[in-house]
């Protein structure tokens, strides 16, 4: 990380640290492991400031990172028409 990457970082963490550790807390429960987490997250991402510094929002992309795979959305794949569960239109309401 270059010295402007690096106050880049800084300037980041002075701003949405607070915001970023409630988050935590809020997933967590516990203060000890909110600080752990957030911790970890933040170092992974001072090691890949130079492409997420360049994101829309690179509060969102970092608050995201705090979230377990399992929590984060995932788009539930498409049944094609007729497929069980299914009426013939693709409708998944029971019939």
């Amino acid at each position: 990380m270059n010295a402007d990457e690096q106050r880049d970082f800084t300037e980041f963490v002075e701003a949405c640290a607070h915001s970023l550790f409630r988050t935590a807390m809020g997933l967590t429960g516990d203060r000890q492991q909110a600080e752990d987490l957030l911790q970890t997250v933040l170092a992974n991402a001072a090691r890949h400031w130079d492409r997420i510094r360049r994101a829309d929002q690179p509060a969102a992309y970092v608050r995201r990172a705090l979230y377990p795979p399992e929590h984060q959305l995932v788009a539930a794949p498409v049944q094609p028409a007729g497929a069980p569960g299914t009426g013939a239109s693709g409708d998944r309401r029971s019939a």
